[in-house]
């Protein structure tokens, strides 16, 4: 088994509210690493796989994310909204394997009423 790539959804809470419009829209993003990570994506697909979220959470509290993978694409869902803050076409075709939650070194990561459905 290859523990080295993994397809991620990352959210960045410090730039929910960010008075730079384009901060802002890289709230939440999608990444396959290490081949295609943010800023390799940011670089050649500027906004594609990262945005905004909407509604905007407190970036302090909690928020509830929804993520449905199905088929080839990739969609997040915040606070129950009806459309998706982002929405994307996977980048690699990993159909198996293991699921992995985690947050950034110098930040909370707090998980809560994990729900996993087929």
């Amino acid at each position: 088994m290859d523990t080295n790539t993994y397809e991620t959804v990352y959210f960045r809470p410090f730039n929910f509210k960010h008075p730079d419009s384009l901060r802002k829209k890289w709230s939440v993003q999608y990444m396959v690493v290490p081949r295609y990570g943010y800023d390799t994506l940011r670089k050649a697909h500027p906004l594609v796989y990262e945005n905004a979220v909407t509604p905007v959470p407190d970036p302090d509290g909690w928020f509830h994310a929804t993520i449905v993978v199905k088929d080839d694409w990739i969609r997040v869902y915040i606070n129950h909204a009806k459309e998706a803050s982002l929405a994307v076409r996977k980048l690699d075709h990993l159909h198996n394997g293991r699921l992995g939650l985690w947050g950034y070194e110098t930040m909370n990561g707090d998980f809560a009423n994990l729900s996993i459905t087929q």
